[in-house]
């Protein structure tokens, strides 16, 4: 409650020169000031940061300004930003708002690239983006769906105005993609450095929850067509993640079929449905959220959703195999679309499915016993050298050397001599085809492995965040978020799991499998990164076995 104040204060002593009487010296001091006053735990009136670069006590240059006011927790009337460093300006942001939401013109100077940008708003909607630099003044504008322009001019409209600020950039439906996202991409990094810079001291806010300032969105409601279609879409989409999987774990196993041009065309078909899957994952984040009715279905969106999934081109070195997907007709609607798209691309996995798996059960090689055993010493050899490499993660080095041990002395060991013994020829070829099989799945798990520790890093900085420490005045003391959640993904699941994978450590396959489900268990816990996890948290916690809790995570 009240006002607060937070002051910082760092001096720095440069020496002009030296002489045998005498030392020339100047003291530069940097001085903060940042006025807050709360209601609440809110911030609310004005806001106030002020620094100043000081030489002997003398004003030199103001570093930063930054001024707005707060009312009922938004950020209301003018808003002024200004960031130099000793020698240059660096970014200065000024436009206003009401109640939160972006009004008029806004102005974005980003000094050390000498750019400039002016967006104009309407009632948080932005119109217009110019962009300016040596070049001239280069301008977009961006496209409204008719309901949300009636709905600016207040005229009759079923779409109407959330009339809060949502996100720090403007969407009207447009793909992550395009062009109206990326342009404003600059400046949206900009207002969120100001917003952390500006409550850095304030931990219980949480920006990714309640913004102070943005931009508004049309509020497109759902008819009783698409709520049956979204309500369709969580199994559907369940079901081609299934199809995925168990492809997947058919792949693995297929390493030892003789590929003709049917498994290739297959093979590739799960490639791209796994690029696919890259660019739908932000889909499932709108449609999981029921945020869907935010955006517009009939515009932009419905568009890159055609031009994505109409169809797959799969070339081989034989042929080029394209599957077209239902309906063939360019889409009115999202939604309508990606359900009958994603039904009929399980259609087609179910086929891939039947046909890999039957394939896999009529298995007759027809490889020449010439070369195989030079092969299967190649890829020995391939396999110790790779295997020289640590992951430099505990317990993932320590299931690559018992791996390792335990197929040298078993599996590599004991089917290298049957192989030598062996006098049926067409057993023979099995069993030199299969320990190649082995071999090259011992390469793919510790390429799995490094994966993990890379992907294990990239999460860790993913869940941490770094605060004030006003002891020692540091603004990169970690701290990590979401514990609870990861430290039970991590220790209670991910190294459950690794823990049984060595358990299998004579059987390479199986490894690979539990490998695999690490890294779906670590893009799980990507995805829930921004996401109210508190519940599925409760629940894990519940959980009885290893099992439950993948299947708790799968399920969200």
């Amino acid at each position: 409650m009240g006002e607060w104040i937070y002051e910082n204060r760092k001096h720095l002593v440069s020496i002009n020169n030296i002489s045998d009487v005498s030392l020339d010296y100047s003291i530069y001091t940097i001085d903060e000031y940042l006025e807050m006053n709360y209601l609440e735990g809110f911030p609310e009136g004005e806001i106030l940061l002020e620094s100043t670069l000081y030489a002997n006590k003398k004003p030199e240059k103001r570093l930063k300004y930054f001024h707005t006011e707060m009312r009922n927790g938004l950020m209301h009337g003018e808003f002024e930003y200004f960031h130099a460093n000793e020698t240059e300006d660096i970014l200065s942001v000024f436009g206003r708002l009401e109640d939160g939401l972006m009004i008029g013109e806004w102005g974005f100077n980003y000094h050390q690239k000498d750019l400039r940008e002016t967006r104009q708003y309407d009632q948080g909607v932005l119109l217009s983006l110019t962009r300016s630099n040596g070049e001239g003044p280069k301008k977009l504008d961006f496209p409204l769906s008719q309901g949300l322009q009636a709905a600016l001019a207040k005229k009759e409209s079923k779409v109407e105005l959330a009339g809060k600020p949502l996100s720090l950039h403007f969407s009207d439906g447009y793909p992550r993609t395009s062009k109206y996202i990326k342009e404003q991409q600059m400046g949206e990094d900009a207002l969120m450095g100001i917003l952390e810079e500006i409550f850095r001291f304030d931990q219980d806010i949480d920006l990714s929850q309640r913004l102070p300032l943005g931009t508004n969105r049309g509020f497109y409601p759902l008819s009783s067509e698409e709520r049956r279609l979204l309500a369709d879409w969580s199994k559907i989409e369940a079901k081609y993640r299934t199809n995925l999987q168990e492809l997947n774990n058919l792949r693995i196993e297929s390493l030892n079929l003789a590929q003709d041009g049917e498994t290739k065309i297959i093979l590739g078909w799960i490639e791209e449905q796994e690029e696919i899957n890259e660019y739908i994952r932000p889909w499932n984040n709108i449609l999981g959220k029921e945020q869907v009715e935010y955006y517009n279905r009939e515009g932009l969106l419905k568009d890159y959703a055609w031009n994505l999934l109409a169809r797959d081109t799969v070339k081989t070195e034989q042929e080029t195999k394209i599957f077209t997907y239902k309906p063939e007709e360019k889409p009115e609607n999202f939604l309508h679309y990606i359900v009958e798209n994603f039904r009929d691309r399980n259609l087609v996995g179910d086929s891939l499915v039947e046909r890999l798996a039957g394939k896999l059960e009529t298995l007759e090689t027809s490889r020449e016993i010439s070369g195989l055993n030079e092969n299967i010493s190649r890829q020995k050899i391939k396999m110790d050298s790779i295997y020289q490499f640590p992951s430099n993660y505990g317990l993932v080095d320590y299931l690559l050397r018992k791996t390792r041990r335990d197929f040298g002395e078993s599996i590599y060991k004991q089917e290298l001599e049957r192989f030598v013994r062996e006098e049926d020829l067409n057993e023979k070829i099995s069993i030199g085809q299969d320990l190649i099989v082995n071999l090259e799945i011992m390469k793919e798990i510790h390429t799995t492995a490094i994966n993990i520790a890379t992907r294990r890093e990239e999460i860790d900085e993913l869940y941490t965040e770094y605060t004030f420490d006003p002891f020692t005045f540091s603004d990169q003391v970690p701290v990590r978020k979401k514990k609870r959640l990861y430290n039970y993904v991590t220790e209670e699941i991910i190294e459950k799991i690794l823990a049984r994978a060595g358990e299998k450590s004579s059987q390479p396959t199986e490894i690979l499998k539990e490998l695999q489900l690490v890294q779906q268990m670590q893009e799980r816990l990507v995805f829930l990164e921004d996401k109210n996890t508190r519940r599925l948290e409760r629940r894990l916690q519940r959980s009885d076995s290893l099992e439950e809790s993948v299947e708790l995570l799968n399920s969200l």
